[in-house]
């Protein structure tokens, strides 16, 4: 019991010592997303997103489940085009209804992309994901997108 008392005092004092009195308790990264769409002639917006983020080549903006749209873009390297049809990319709304649609086909277009901040529009042919025969019932026109990571 005598050796435990000194070295919990000595413990005590390090602990004292090696605390740094202007830590904040640090802060998580900020971003700003903002993402809105035209379903079958309805506007679908999402302002701010829940989720924004540009990480190895892979741009995800929303949550599915959460947010009322949610894009992913992977292998992205430059402004451009990228295929909605390819298995790699997707995007997702959820209607007001409790409906949840993906993309069968269309593009993402990327118009502006640095290391924080990505811009683009998208668009295609969606489906109910429930439907097992993916019959394209749903077109999204005007989606935009606007990132700051």
């Amino acid at each position: 019991m005598k050796k435990l008392i000194p070295g919990l005092l000595a413990l005590a004092t390090l602990m004292f010592f090696a605390c740094n009195n202007d830590d904040d308790g640090g802060t998580l990264p900020t971003s700003d997303c903002n993402i809105s769409c035209k379903v079958n002639g309805d506007l679908i917006q999402v302002d701010p997103a829940s989720s924004c983020i540009l990480l190895d080549s892979t741009l995800n903006i929303g949550l599915l489940g959460t947010d009322a749209i949610m894009l992913q873009v992977n292998k992205l390297s430059q402004p451009g085009t990228y295929d909605l049809s390819e298995v790699t990319n997707s995007a997702f709304v959820n209607l007001p209804d409790g409906t949840q649609i993906g993309a069968l086909s269309g593009s993402i277009v990327i118009t502006q992309l640095s290391s924080n901040k990505a811009k683009g529009t998208f668009s295609g042919s969606f489906y109910d994901l429930t439907d097992l025969m993916q019959t394209p019932n749903y077109t999204v026109t005007d989606g935009s997108f606007e990132a700051s990571f």
